[in-house]
């Protein structure tokens, strides 16, 4: 469970810090 939502909040930081320049469809 840790594994997931250690990657649930990582893939939220990516999204939002890549997204604010180039968002992703």
């Amino acid at each position: 469970l840790g594994r997931r939502v250690a990657s649930a909040i990582s893939s939220a930081a990516t999204t939002a810090t890549v997204g604010t320049s180039s968002p992703q469809v």
